[in-house]
């Protein structure tokens, strides 16, 4: 049951980070870096790089690479080295071990030229997890425990909760289940001793893992809620996501389909409203495996390609390899192994040698069946000799399983009758073991809720036995107290109206007068945000101006098309009295007349509007860009020739409480094999009608139709 170590190694890298790693303004700190110079810059560099290595892999690095280069410039040999040290952790937290194991060597040259004791042994740390993603656990254990003492007495309390988390992670990975639990403890009460309530929720959904693992699903369960509630009682959002996570985990590894997508469903809406891509990511992941093995293939593979676009926006190799994986294994249960084969070899060329992935192991074994669907024995022997090789090495007990009844049917392929009993006799033993721990979890939940229920019966039957008791005391105390108390209160009552009359008419002129400052502070807020993104549009003009290749022309045009988008938005907003509310017909109006301008086609191409509506801003920006991309889609490829033509634009409400965008030309229609359907711009229209939870449709009626329909819904 080890093969969650990976995925437990990835949340003790995200305890260990500085508290103000997850919340800090990278937005002020990147205008700062535009007016800062030499060691304040440096310093700037190190914040920006280690704040964006949970959420923008490319930026952490490109920034770490520039504290590098900026550090050499300074000659200062130690800060050379704490900027290659934050290097390696960036491409650490991506998966790319063979880069951060040689930022972390050349850090430690120049830590060793200063002579900095502290700082080698911290390094040490960063090491050690290499190591540990290397799968050389004995090495690693041996460099924690050297690197420990040193790191204590200098009171590098970070590094310190990191070689603890690192212990408990080879602890667990191990199966030594009792000291990871016990070093789990050792590192809360460092968080508490500390204040940090926040890494304090993290580190009990943590210890949630480690009883999931041993199989201890109510204790499980009962530490993921438990580190909800701190988490949410500090709004600490990043753990709040996690714990929806490992609960609809929990919920998925017990066949309860919709108590999972629930879950995950929490999960992916907080994280996209705060704006975290890795936790979107991630979930995303977890929602298209779910709907993969509930048969749900399309809509799977629809949700796993909306996270390989965002892991790809990013630079994560280690999202990129999972989703290929993910995306490849739906496609192998969607009886189409050719498309399956193709995913998954992509996957491979992420997963470099030395990394532990249970993504890793699922890759070789979907690549094993796919091969031996379509017959070839020696591609799926390969494959599958390979998968088994890992699983075994992170004991992934079921996917061992697994691959032993698939390399059975393999040799019997082969007609090598020896290996393939030899296969089958140890699947069945793993199949009997899974089962006996599988009863022994229904045993231990049943006794749970037996449990439950008798003592809230106890508890039931002695609060009556109570409550009976100091009804017959107070009755007769009652009756005097309410004599005394009506005189009282009927004197109080009268006073409180007053006083509540008062409040309320000083209360309502401050909430007037706050809201009137509230609307003009939005007021200005649009106004700047219409301004800026004006900005963006003349810059692209002028880049537009200085290319003649069509390529990029083609490129900036439809860029400066998107920012116009938006901007009309802010534009409309700033100018109408309600700054809370888009009307849509004005604005698609606007929206069309630009895009007319932009491809100079207002002359022979007409356009009409039929949106009686007023939307949310959060919901109107979505819908812009969708609009945006189908229009311009339309003029780009539905006029050829100078035709003329027509386009009409619908938001409308429907019945049952269902939007519906529509957009329709009546231009020269799309084939079924229409290579733009495919085009980044369509992509976009995919990825939002999945965050507006849509479906969206091309069809031919004599005109193209494009159509969305969606329950409006704060984005």
């Amino acid at each position: 049951m080890r093969f969650q170590f990976y995925t437990l190694l990835l949340v003790l890298q995200l305890i260990h980070l500085p508290g103000w790693c997850q919340n800090l303004n990278t937005d002020s700190l990147e205008n700062k870096l535009g007016y800062s110079y030499g060691q304040q810059k440096l310093e700037l560099l190190h914040l920006l790089s280690e704040a964006y290595q949970n959420s923008h892999s490319k930026k952490s690095i490109e920034y770490a690479k520039q504290a590098i280069r900026l550090s050499l410039d300074l000659g200062d040999s130690l800060l050379t080295g704490e900027s290659l040290q934050i290097l390696g952790n960036s491409y650490l937290l991506t998966g790319n071990i063979v880069m951060a194991d040689s930022s972390f060597k050349r850090a430690e040259t120049h830590f060793y030229h200063q002579e900095a004791i502290h700082h080698l042994a911290g390094l040490k740390i960063d090491q050690a997890q290499v190591l540990v993603n290397q799968n050389n656990m004995d090495f690693a254990y041996q460099t924690v425990e050297e690197a420990l003492p040193t790191i204590q007495k200098a009171g590098l309390i970070t590094k310190e909760l990191k070689a603890l988390n690192i212990l408990a992670g080879i602890s667990y990975y191990r199966g030594n289940y009792d000291k990871a639990l016990a070093l789990t403890q050792n590192i809360s009460e460092l968080h508490l001793r500390e204040g940090q309530l926040d890494r304090y929720a993290a580190v009990i959904l943590n210890t949630g893992s480690i009883y999931q693992v041993k199989g201890s699903y109510v204790q499980a369960l009962k530490h993921y809620q438990l580190g909800l509630d701190i988490a949410d009682s500090v709004d600490a959002i990043t753990y709040i996501i996690h714990a929806h996570e490992l609960i609809g985990g929990l919920h998925a590894a017990r066949n309860r389909f919709d108590q999972a997508t629930a879950f995950y469903q929490t999960a992916l809406d907080l994280s996209v409203e705060n704006q975290l891509i890795s936790k979107q990511i991630a979930t995303l992941h977890n929602l298209g495996d779910l709907y993969s093995k509930s048969q749900a293939y399309s809509k799977a593979d629809s949700i796993l390609k909306a996270a390989l676009y965002l892991s790809d926006s990013i630079g994560n190799e280690l999202f990129l390899a999972n989703g290929q994986s993910l995306r490849g294994a739906n496609y192998h249960r969607w009886d189409q192994p050719v498309q399956a084969i193709a995913f998954l070899h992509r996957a491979l060329a992420y997963f470099d040698k030395e990394r532990i992935s249970t993504h890793a192991v699922n890759t070789f074994s979907a690549l094993a069946e796919a091969y031996y669907q379509l017959n070839d024995l020696g591609k799926a022997k390969e494959y599958g000799e390979q998968g088994l090789s890992l699983a075994k090495r992170i004991g992934h007990r079921k996917a061992e399983m697994q691959l032993r009844e698939l390399l059975t049917h393999v040799y019997l392929g082969f007609e090598d009758l020896r290996l393939a009993l030899k296969h089958q006799v140890l699947a069945d033993k793993i199949e009997d073991s899974l089962f006996q721990a599988e009863q022994h979890i229904v045993i231990e939940e049943m006794n749970a809720r037996f449990e439950l229920d008798k003592r809230e019966e106890e508890i039931g039957y002695l609060q009556n036995e109570s409550e009976l008791q100091q009804a017959l005391v107070s009755r007769q105390q009652n009756q005097l107290i309410i004599i005394a108390l009506s005189s009282t209160l009927l004197f109080l009552l009268l006073a409180l109206l007053y006083r509540n009359y008062k409040q309320k008419v000083i209360a309502n002129k401050k909430l007037q007068n706050a809201l009137d400052d509230k609307e003009v502070l939005l007021k200005e807020v649009h106004h700047r945000v219409k301004n800026n993104l004006q900005v963006v549009a003349t810059i692209l003009r002028l880049q537009q101006r200085r290319s003649e290749d069509p390529e990029v022309l083609n490129v900036v045009q439809e860029m400066e098309s998107r920012v116009d988008s938006i901007a009309l938005i802010h534009e409309d907003l700033y100018k109408k009295e309600d700054v809370s509310q888009v009307n849509m017909q004005t604005y698609l109006d606007k929206l069309l007349n630009n895009n007319l301008h932009l491809h100079q086609t207002e002359h022979r191409i007409s356009h009409s509007i039929d949106a009686p509506i007023k939307i949310p801003l959060d919901l109107a920006i979505p819908l812009a860009l969708i609009t945006n991309e189908l229009t311009t889609n339309a003029l780009k490829h539905a006029f050829p020739d100078s035709r003329e033509g027509k386009i009409h634009v619908s938001l409308l409400e429907k019945n049952d409480s269902f939007m519906e965008l529509t957009v329709e030309d009546n231009g020269i229609g799309m084939k079924e094999d229409d290579p733009k359907g495919e085009s980044f711009g369509l992509e976009i229209v995919y990825t939002l009608t999945e965050q507006l939870k849509g479906h969206f449709q091309f069809s031919n009626n004599g005109n193209t139709v494009a159509k969305l329909r969606f329950k409006p819904f704060t984005v």
